[in-house]
């Protein structure tokens, strides 16, 4: 073992190294200075490097947020006998449109409507597919699913159902 003396002395040059950026046995701190992230002795290496995390998180969740909103648009198409199509997540509303119209595998498919940061939902009766039918666009899915339900009964329906829904990026 070493006396006390020699500990106390590695423990400060060691201290000193540290306070000056030339450790001997690794290279972040001469790195974190080299970048400007940290200037040597002043102590704020967390702080620099929590502020400048806090920045790059803070870009990262403006990018995403300015890309969604973007991306967010779609339509809902119904036809005959429970045919439907839809899309979402398209950039141009018209572009949802033509696709959800495509996407619809029956005859007599019509747009119902565009989806612009919600939901939509199309009910059918379950014992007459051919029959009542009743649909919704909503900006929470659960209330687009509720009023399709009730159109449907609305219309004669008895045993409505939700066959389909869509929600665009944002709902």
């Amino acid at each position: 073992t070493a006396p006390n003396g020699s500990l106390l002395a590695l423990r400060g040059a060691l201290a000193s190294a540290q306070r000056s950026g030339n450790l001997p046995f690794t290279n972040w701190k001469s790195f974190l200075v080299s970048v400007g992230l940290v200037l040597p002795g002043d102590g704020s290496a967390m702080t620099r490097v929590g502020r400048n995390f806090a920045l790059a998180a803070g870009v990262a969740c403006a990018l995403i947020v300015t890309v969604g909103a973007a991306v967010a648009a779609g339509a809902f198409a119904v036809g005959a006998c429970g045919a439907y199509g839809y899309a979402y997540d398209y950039r141009r509303v018209a572009d949802a449109r033509a696709a959800a119209e495509r996407k619809c595998s029956g005859r007599g498919c019509k747009v119902i409507g565009a989806i612009r940061h919600g939901c939509a939902a199309f009910a059918i009766d379950a014992k007459n597919p051919c029959g009542p039918y009743g649909w919704a666009v909503n900006s929470h899915l659960g209330r687009a699913e509720n009023a399709s339900l009730r159109r449907c009964y609305q219309f004669g329906g008895r045993d409505c159902v939700v066959r389909a829904w869509a929600c665009d990026e944002k709902g």
